[in-house]
């Protein structure tokens, strides 16, 4: 029996440890995360997963500023600035 128990745990602490990953993972840069695609298939489909997308724009810091221009009535535009800090 103690051994079934045993078994029971393993899955839950790799699901704690990929928990903790996802965690860190949201509050890393964009361009590092592009180049973290290539560690295995698991983080790629995590990084296009739309979950994922939305926990890291709401964690990562942010290095852009996006806002709409309208000059004029005819003329709209939107605006990419990159925030220095």
């Amino acid at each position: 029996m103690l051994g079934g128990s045993l078994l029971l745990k393993v899955p839950r602490m790799a699901e704690l440890a990929f928990d903790l990953v996802i965690e860190i993972l949201a509050k890393v840069p964009v361009k590092d995360l592009l180049r973290f695609r290539c560690v295995c298939k698991s983080w790629r489909s995590l990084f296009q997963d739309e979950r994922f997308i939305r926990m890291h724009t709401t964690h990562a810091p942010s290095t852009f500023l996006l806002s709409a221009c309208w000059p004029r009535i005819h003329h709209r535009a939107l605006v990419l600035t990159k925030v220095a800090g």
